[in-house]
C-alpha cells in the first residue's frame, strides 16, 4: 500500500512531461503503440509508452522514424517515457545516446535490457522501483551511474559495472534486495553515500581498481563482513582503508 501511495505521489508532483519538454519537439508520430517526438537537432526522442496491455510486451524500438517522408534517428528516451508500461523485454537500438532521468521509473513488468553502447551515463532514477528487472547489460563506454539509478530493483541478482565507470552515486544500487554478485571495474574513483544500501543477499563483491575507491560516509551495514575481491597488489590497500577494510578482503582468483 505504502509503494502504491508513493508512486501516485511521485507521479502527481512529477508531470509526465515537463512545459520545457512539450515546447522543444517540432512534430509528433504515434507508432505501435509509442509516441516519439522530432527535436529541434533533427533526432527522434521516444516520449511516452501506452500504459494499456495493447503495448506489446517485447518491445523493439526502430532505429529510425519517418515523419513526413524523411527519416529521423532515434537517439534518446525522454524522462518517465516507459513508466508504468506493460512491456517486459525493451530492444534498444544502437542509435540511442541518451537515456533521461527517470526514463524507466516504474516500469514494473521489465525483466531485462541491454543499454546501447553509446549511452555513457545512466541518470537518476533510470531503472528506480524497475522490480521484476533481473538482467542488465550496461554499455563498455559508461562514465557515470546516477542517483537510484537502479534502487529498488528487487529482482536483480547479478550486475557487472564496465572498467570504464568512474563514478557510482548515491543509492544507485540500494535495496535490491536479491543482489547475490557485484562486479566493478578498473577506473571506479567513487561511489556514493548509501550505494548499497540493504544488499542484504550479496555473497560477493569484486572491484577490479588497483587503487581503493572512496566512499561517501562509512561503508554500508549490510555488506560489512561479506567478501570483497580486489586486485592481488592492492590487498594491503584496501585492508587499510577506514571503509574497505570493514569487509573481508581477497584477492581477485
Amino acid at each position: 500500500m505504502f509503494g502504491i501511495i508513493f508512486l501516485l505521489a511521485f507521479l502527481s508532483f512529477s508531470p509526465l512531461y515537463s512545459d520545457e519538454e512539450s515546447s522543444e519537439y517540432l512534430a509528433e508520430k504515434e507508432y505501435n503503440g509509442v509516441t516519439y517526438d522530432l527535436l529541434p537537432d533533427s533526432t527522434i526522442t521516444i516520449k511516452h509508452v501506452n500504459f494499456s496491455d495493447t503495448v506489446a510486451t517485447k518491445l523493439t524500438i526502430p532505429e529510425e522514424i519517418a515523419i513526413k517522408g524523411r527519416k529521423y534517428p532515434v537517439r534518446s528516451i525522454s524522462s518517465r517515457a516507459f513508466t508504468l508500461s506493460s512491456c517486459n523485454t525493451v530492444v534498444l537500438p544502437s542509435t540511442i545516446d541518451s537515456i533521461a532521468p527517470y526514463a524507466f521509473y516504474a516500469c514494473s513488468n521489465l525483466t531485462n535490457i541491454s543499454i546501447p553502447e553509446n549511452v555513457t551515463k545512466i541518470n537518476d532514477g533510470a531503472f528506480w522501483n524497475c522490480s521484476s528487472l533481473v538482467s542488465v547489460t550496461l554499455p563498455n563506454g559508461l562514465k557515470s551511474i546516477g542517483f537510484r539509478a537502479f534502487a529498488r530493483c528487487i529482482s536483480l541478482v547479478s550486475i557487472t559495472v564496465p572498467d570504464s565507470c568512474d563514478v557510482i552515486g548515491d543509492e544507485a544500487f540500494c535495496e535490491c534486495y536479491e543482489m547475490k554478485d557485484l562486479t566493478i571495474g578498473t577506473n571506479i574513483t567513487h561511489i556514493g553515500f548509501h550505494a548499497f544500501y540493504r544488499l542484504t543477499s550479496l555473497d560477493r563483491m569484486t572491484i577490479k581498481a588497483t587503487t581503493p575507491p572512496s566512499y561517501s560516509e562509512f561503508i554500508d551495514t549490510h555488506i560489512q563482513g561479506k567478501s570483497l575481491f580486489v586486485p592481488e597488489e592492492s590487498i594491503q590497500a584496501y585492508t587499510k582503508d577506514t571503509n574497505w577494510k570493514l569487509m573481508n578482503v581477497f584477492p581477485i582468483e
